[in-house]
């Protein structure tokens, strides 16, 4: 085995089973009636990853909220993770919405992404 290079994503995803999540894309921000900036949302796109569930002491350790709930997605794709002035892309899974937070990124090298997010009270 290679790596970098080899892709891990791909080989455990053979081992560990994938499910489906729609993907919304982070579009920019447009302007309201009211005049307000407001983030816009590209079209959902099905794609296929791992949802996994954040342990309580990483979120501790990342001084995140551990009252919200959060999850680790695996998946091949490059997120928009949110930035300054921006917002970032969501994935809608098991009927609810994430909003991505932050991520890890081996796209370049081997084609994935592991990101953090959190579920959307609001959506």
């Amino acid at each position: 085995m290679i790596v970098p290079g080899s892709n891990l994503l791909a080989m455990a995803m053979g081992l560990i089973g994938q499910q489906s999540v729609l993907w919304l894309r982070y579009a920019g921000m447009t302007t309201n009636t009211a005049g307000l900036q407001q983030p816009t949302w590209a079209a959902p796109v099905a794609i296929t990853g791992s949802v996994q569930p954040v342990d309580t002491s990483l979120l501790q350790q990342l001084g995140l909220d551990w009252t919200r709930n959060y999850v680790t997605f695996y998946a091949p794709a490059n997120f928009k993770e949110v930035d300054r002035d921006q917002s970032s892309d969501r994935i809608v899974y098991a009927g609810r919405t994430y909003q991505v937070l932050s991520g890890t990124t081996w796209y370049a090298q081997d084609g994935w992404e592991k990101v953090i997010c959190v579920e959307v009270l609001d959506a």
